[in-house]
């Protein structure tokens, strides 16, 4: 009898243990950068013209894991990665397109792995770097965790992820900022390390030209990282406006544009799950530039199916008040790559 027992303690005290050395060695190794890092620093640089006007798109890709067969375990789901050639496909078809859309001056990427379980470790920064010959690649890490446990049959592992830029302009700073937000212990070992990166591009006119690719946070009950987030974007954005310089934010936002009203056709619109940036976030005469007619997300509990699928808008851009918007278009690719879809604009300097 006391062998039986000697053996039940046994068989749980191993995955407490093991649990405990995963969270144990999570700690010491975990990813802490500091609020502001310099990426990429330069004497030079493009000069960018006054009254330019500038194409660019924002994607969150889903680290090329997320096309339309997939669900997703952190939205109900249950599954973390398709089987490696649908992976291989999906990373093949994002280039595809990326290469369909190489005249833009610039494309702003997240969810792109570098070295990650759940994208099998191919390296998807460096695959698209080699789709955009004329671009200059830019990455900032948002996810560096050495092993996700979840969920416990299979689990995420390693996550090696971020947001990427490519811009056929040179800048002569790129800086990534630390979102002061986080999840409480032990959660935050394994979640993501949320951030924005600034491309800084002289202008004709002695003033800087700033674009942003951002990706806020989401699982978050109650708002209170969104709201850190925000708060402390907004501070930065008022604060280079002021200083005369002209902004263009784009990135998967997590939340929808303040005063969206959706008119899509055919695309059953998400209410369960739907956070809104406050009305008076900014000051009016900044725009919120978006596709009202055209979802760019979708719910991840089940494979997509147009019928029954909830979508919102979550991917949109932030130009500030010297900047006119004059197109956007979200680009209907049916979720095919992704749980997101592309946004092109088109933009001036004024």
């Amino acid at each position: 009898m006391k062998k039986i027992i000697r053996i039940i303690v046994i068989i749980i005290l191993i995955p407490v243990v093991a649990l405990g050395l995963i969270i144990l060695y999570a700690a010491v190794t975990r990813y802490n950068p500091p609020e502001r890092e310099v990426l990429y620093q330069s004497d030079s640089g493009t000069v960018v013209a006054d009254s330019s006007v500038l194409t660019l798109m924002s994607w969150n890709i889903g680290y090329c894991g997320l096309n339309r067969e997939m669900d997703f375990f952190y939205d109900g789901g249950k599954r973390v990665r398709p089987p490696h050639e649908q992976v291989v496909k999906n990373i093949a078809d994002v280039g595809s397109f990326l290469k369909r859309n190489d005249s833009l001056d610039f494309i702003l990427l997240q969810e792109i792995d570098v070295n990650s379980r759940r994208s099998y470790h191919i390296p998807e920064i460096d695959t698209f770097a080699h789709d955009l010959p004329a671009f200059h690649p830019y990455f900032a890490m948002n996810y560096n965790v050495f092993f996700v446990p979840l969920p416990f049959t299979e689990p995420m592992g390693s996550v090696k992820s971020g947001i990427a830029s490519y811009t056929r302009f040179q800048p002569f700073l790129v800086e990534r900022y630390s979102y002061p937000s986080k999840f409480p212990f032990p959660k935050d070992l394994f979640m993501l390390n949320r951030c924005f990166m600034v491309k800084h591009f002289k202008t004709s006119d002695g003033k800087e030209l700033l674009l942003i690719n951002t990706h806020n946070s989401a699982y978050d009950p109650g708002g209170k990282l969104r709201t850190k987030e925000m708060n402390y974007f907004k501070a930065y954005l008022e604060k280079q406006f002021n200083k005369g310089d002209y902004v263009i934010v784009g990135g998967d936002w997590n939340q929808s544009p303040a005063g969206f009203k959706p008119q899509f056709q055919g695309h059953p619109f998400d209410t369960l799950d739907v956070t809104y940036i406050p009305d008076h976030y900014l000051p009016d005469n900044w725009t919120w530039l978006y596709d009202r007619t055209m979802p760019s997300n979708r719910r991840v509990v089940a494979p997509y199916d147009p019928a029954t699928t909830l979508t919102t808008v979550i991917d949109f851009f932030l130009l500030s008040p010297n900047v006119e918007a004059l197109t956007v278009k979200t680009q209907d690719v049916g979720f095919e790559f992704s749980d997101h879809q592309p946004v092109i604009a088109k933009v001036r300097l004024k």
